[in-house]
């Protein structure tokens, strides 16, 4: 336990002090954005967009910017936001600056307080308005300025995709996703993770669901799945996985009138997990839960999740994983905190008769250093889990696991 402690210490200050160094050696901002005002969700925005050049080249100004856009409850998007003007020419001159106004489309259900962010450059907030009814052009997944992301793209692989595959709007991140190597003890503890959810109603226009039955929108189908790898082995086996496919009810209100209460809303549902094996090593188990969260803003950049989570088990497998209570408990205590363009810590703590279980993750977005600038859209992540075993084979058994890696989701 002690050996665990002291290698999750290092390597969290190594991180640390990595992406410090880095900091420092990035130059001031090359592009401010402005916050977009009035914006509405399932409508056009605009902002404006200041580029600075300290060289003595002129150099162009991209024709679109992709943007990344999240919301308080941990919702994300990349959409790509282009040129609607151009006023002060195509180039920004030496030692000298242009200011360009930039459009995209927001989504129906991004609304509330945003972060929109071009990766490298300091993060803007601003607060969109809900949708209502009317808004969308009644096609499935169609928003009211009529491409993915409101920009001018008439590209064949976009129009495809609006043509064949309209309901992809209705997909998004769940929980985080993830490929982390094992350090301590060893590599054969690697674990990678993968999780979206699902809306399952999305009414468009004045229709009579979007009318009646708009509460149905919040209807989410989920799947998860975490799998132990051990990599050490000449075959490279998995040593067991976790399927987690579940059906949930969640709310988010973001119209809040405290300046340090940004969001709060929950969720309720139902989850299977199993473990996908036969005979001897099938291990399953149901849960009903329910976890309400509260999002709070510390200071501009420092923002803190609390999520307790809570749940009964339904029909579990008495047979092979009886006493599974005894070592999961009933409730998860889940808090985040963190700037979101930068360090962001998440912790778990679970407690059951045997004893209690604790997970750490910190995540670092790598185009944050310098080497990675630009070109990789992914987070640095670290893990460090203390307590009983999350594969299902051996749940009853206690583990000290340092991970380190990569996350698309955090």
């Amino acid at each position: 336990m002690k050996k665990g402690i002291w290698g999750i210490a290092v390597l969290l200050l190594g991180l640390w002090g990595t992406a410090v160094a880095a900091a420092g050696e990035v130059a001031g901002p090359d592009l401010l954005l402005s916050a977009p005002q009035n914006a509405k969700a399932g409508t056009p925005i605009r902002f404006t967009a200041v580029f600075t050049n300290s060289t003595r080249q002129a150099t162009a100004v991209p024709d679109k910017l992709e943007l990344s856009v999240e919301n308080e409850s941990g919702g994300s998007l990349i959409v790509t936001a282009r040129v609607q003007d151009n006023l002060g020419g195509t180039m920004v001159p030496a030692q000298g600056f242009v200011k360009k106004i930039y459009g995209f489309c927001l989504p129906e259900d991004m609304a509330g307080i945003l972060t929109m962010s071009v990766p490298g450059n300091t993060p803007v907030m601003f607060s969109a308005a809900k949708a209502s009814p009317g808004d969308g052009d009644g096609r499935p997944g169609a928003m009211a300025c009529g491409t993915e992301n409101g920009g001018e793209d008439k590209g064949e692989d976009k129009e495809i995709r609006r043509q064949f595959q309209p309901f992809l709007v209705n997909f998004s991140s769940h929980k985080p996703v993830y490929f982390l190597f094992g350090l301590d003890p060893g590599i054969q503890g690697s674990s990678f993770q993968i999780s979206f959810k699902y809306r399952l109603f999305n009414f468009h226009g004045g229709s009579f669901g979007k009318k009646y039955l708009s509460g149905l929108e919040n209807l989410r189908l989920a799947y998860t799945q975490q799998s132990f790898w051990d990599l050490k082995s000449d075959s490279a086996p998995f040593e067991d996985s976790r399927y987690m496919p579940e059906l949930f009810y969640e709310y988010t209100n973001t119209d809040i009138s405290l300046p340090w209460l940004t969001a709060w809303g929950g969720r309720a549902g139902l989850q299977h997990e199993s473990n996908g094996r036969g005979g001897d090593l099938s291990r399953s188990t149901n849960y009903g839960y329910i976890q309400p969260f509260f999002a709070f803003k510390l200071t501009d950049q420092l923002h803190w999740k609390f999520a307790p989570k809570a749940w009964v088990y339904v029909r579990n497998e008495d047979e092979s994983n009886g006493d599974l209570a005894d070592y999961r408990g009933y409730f998860d205590i889940e808090n985040k905190i963190g700037d979101p363009q930068g360090f962001v810590l998440e912790n778990h703590f679970r407690q059951g008769r045997k004893g209690g279980t604790w997970q750490f993750d910190l995540s670092y977005p790598l185009d944050r250093i310098p080497w990675f600038r630009g070109f990789v859209d992914m987070y640095l992540h670290a893990q460090y889990v203390t307590g009983y075993s999350d594969q299902l084979l051996i749940y009853d058994q206690r583990e000290d696991i340092i991970r380190l890696g990569f996350s698309l989701v955090r």
